[in-house]
């Protein structure tokens, strides 16, 4: 799942996790002594679920064996909420695989398991995730159904911190399907959200999001506006991968005002970022955007 930003940029905005691992290299190791010291009992299997996400995220191979073990453990012991999540790591298994139709069953299976648990949080990630799949093949009216039911379910337990990334989610579908207007409908709403409850990394995000929409609109001075609203976030939380994004959106912008100068500045400080966090697609993306200023300027050879 995912928002195409101006030339080239591809961002990722759904609910995805990020890995712990890098900044905890010892976690996995601590979880497999304890799963290795525990009984069949509850607290393993919640160990063990810890354990298969660590796996998944990493991308590991073993995230499918474990993921089988955490079912028959689950099952052995009678744990519905367990082999809820066995099957939710089942279908993130399948989904890494890029094997959407058998996800989508595991899915479903964990829904039945989460629902009978009564645990709604899950269901609403699940629905999410269902969405997610649906999103990635394409099926918008489907995705959307599905990011619906997370929203509701969301909003049920007034769980704000979800509940923004379900409006943004039903946005992007409407924005990939070109109904801008409606999109930005969505995406002030997770605005309004992520302002009353000061989330900066959020507020980042929705302002990018609806700076780029402006910017389709041809609105300029309003995509703007909400540009250089993200990059002062991004620039006190210290996000250098929003910044860079930030900044090669207001590069292009700034060179469709004609305003040249701030172009080139906004493109190269761009390319430092990217370069500082090792991206080298987004400055590939910065020297095709600097070279679309020289040519816009009648600067043939720079181009």
């Amino acid at each position: 799942m995912f928002r195409l930003f101006l030339f080239l940029i591809l961002c990722c905005t759904m609910v995805v996790s990020g890995s712990a691992n890098a900044q905890n290299p010892n976690v996995k190791d601590s979880l497999l002594n304890l799963i290795d010291s525990l009984p069949d009992n509850e607290e393993k299997v919640m160990a063990m679920n810890s354990y298969t996400q660590f796996l998944i995220e990493d991308n590991d191979s073993l995230s499918e064996y474990y993921a089988g073990q955490l079912k028959a453990l689950a099952e052995n012991i009678s744990y519905p909420l367990g082999i809820g999540r066995a099957y939710d790591k089942m279908a993130k298994v399948e989904k890494m695989k890029n094997n959407s139709s058998q996800a989508i069953l595991y899915f479903d299976s964990a829904l039945y398991f989460f629902e009978l648990s009564e645990e709604k949080i899950n269901e609403g990630i699940t629905y999410n995730q269902k969405g997610i799949v649906s999103l990635n093949n394409n099926n918008y009216e489907l995705a959307r159904e599905q990011f619906t039911k997370a929203r509701e379910i969301y909003a049920d337990i007034a769980d704000s911190s979800r509940l923004y990334h379900a409006f943004t989610n039903i946005g992007i579908t409407y924005e990939m399907q070109g109904m801008h207007s409606t999109a930005l409908d969505y995406y002030f709403k997770s605005l309004a959200i992520n302002e009353a409850t000061q989330n900066k990394e959020a507020l980042a995000s929705d302002y990018m999001s609806i700076g780029i929409l402006f910017k389709r609109q041809l609105n300029l001075d309003k995509a703007l506006d909400y540009q250089l609203k993200a990059l002062r976030i991004t620039e006190d939380n210290g996000d250098d991968y929003t910044k860079a994004l930030v900044l090669t959106n207001l590069g292009v912008i700034y060179k469709d005002l004609e305003k040249y100068d701030e172009a080139m500045n906004a493109q190269e400080a761009a390319m430092v970022t990217f370069k500082k966090i090792g991206l080298h697609r987004g400055v590939m993306s910065n020297l095709h955007n600097i070279a679309m200023i020289h040519f816009k300027k009648g600067e043939l050879q720079q181009a």
